[in-house]
This record gives structure tokens, sequence and C-alpha cells, in this order.
């Protein structure tokens, strides 16, 4: 008889809590209160927050789009000028002559690429220009030096960590995807689907470097994520 064929697999939900999983060798899994002090350290900075609203293997391909959503704030963490940040009218005066027209009743973002790259470089370790730019779809101005966005409310929801595991130098954390940021044009609900996802992330002397997050898949008896 020929072989069965392999279960498909399949998104990972609340209900099978860790049953899915077999820790890597060398890993233990984290307390309740290591847990915690997770959650604080993203609720500490909601720049954290956005390097969970899309699906990336690896820090080069985060979707920009998603990242920068809600703008680029760093002001925690930096010594830089922030003021630059405020719109003026001459931003306003190069969005009209690039784009022709603006619309009054939603905010415009203006992300300065110094401080993009600021941040990728922060928590990714990498630069603006070492990512693949993929979902970076904000228009550019040279004159400003500033990418510009412009978009309605932006809703999310809890950060719930289920669970997690510490292996070696890197922590993987186990969370509901509750990010939504409506509509924003290419970019979708975390950009890889709804369910829970593995947040990767490595510690590098005082720094803390997001690896990847991707949502959980099992067919039962593997483990799998995309």
């Amino acid at each position: 008889a020929p072989a069965p064929e392999p279960a498909a697999f399949e998104p990972v939900t609340l209900e099978m809590w860790t049953d899915w999983l077999t820790l890597p060798k060398g890993a233990r899994w984290l307390t309740r209160e290591e847990l915690d002090e997770w959650t604080a350290w993203f609720n500490a900075d909601w720049m954290r927050w956005s390097f969970l609203t899309s699906a990336y293997a690896r820090p080069q391909d985060v979707d920009l789009g998603a990242l920068f959503y809600t703008g680029v704030d760093l002001r925690e963490s930096s010594t830089r000028d922030y003021s630059q940040n405020a719109v003026t009218g001459k931003d306003l005066r190069y969005y009209l002559l690039h784009r022709g027209t603006f619309e009054h009743a939603i905010d415009l973002d203006k992300l300065p690429r110094v401080q993009m790259d600021d941040l990728l470089r922060k928590y990714l370790g990498i630069g603006l220009e070492e990512t693949n730019k993929i979902g970076l779809w904000f228009p550019y101005f040279p004159e400003t030096d500033a990418y510009y966005h412009l978009h309605g409310d932006t809703n999310w929801g809890p950060f719930p960590l289920r669970y997690g595991f510490a292996v070696g130098d890197e922590v993987c954390l186990f969370n509901l995807s509750t990010w939504n940021h409506g509509q924003f044009g290419a970019t979708g609900y975390n950009n890889g689907g709804e369910g829970i996802y593995r947040t990767v992330l490595r510690k590098e002397g005082d720094s803390v470097r997001f690896v990847s997050n991707l949502r959980a898949l099992t067919n039962g008896t593997d483990a799998a994520y995309d």
C-alpha cells in the first residue's frame, strides 16, 4: 500500500497550548516572572511593538511599511534633536509639490531617514540601506531627507505572551498576534495571517535585537514557522 500523505501544516491555535512544541536541545522554558519582564520590555517602548507587525525570517526582510506605519520615535534612548520630526510649512509645501494633494482630515507623519536608520541599527543591527526595503511605499523627498505617511486611526490590542523558552543567547517568545493597522496598502494583518507567532530575540551585550517574527505551524508531529 502507498505510504499515507503527510499531514498538512496548520497554524498553531491557543487551544494547543505547548503540546505541539518540543524544546530544542539545551533550551529551558521561561518562568512566568521572565515572561512578565519581557512584556514590560515591550511596553516600555512602543516602537518595539512595531517589530511584531510583519512576518520575517531575517532582519533585512522586515516590512518597513508596517514597522514605520505610526512614525518613528527613539526619544527614550537617543540624544538626537527630535524637533525635526515636526511637520512644518516647508514639509507641506514639498508634499504638495511632489504629491499634488493633501488630505487635511488625517495625520501626516514625517519620518526622517536618519532616525529610521537609527532605529533599525538599534533593534536589528543593520541600517536602512542594508534592508530589502520591503513595504517601503512611503514617498521620500530629498529636499527634507525624509519619508512621509498619511494615515488615519491606528489600533492595536494587548500583547499577551503565552509562553517562551531561552536557548543560548536567544529568547523565543510566543504571542498571539493582535496588531491591526486597518487598511495600509500592500500590507495586512501582521502580513502572515492571524495566529500564534514566534518572536526570536538575541541579546548582544546591553542590546536586544530582533532576529525573526514568524507564525507557528504544526502538523501534529513537527513544528514549522512561516
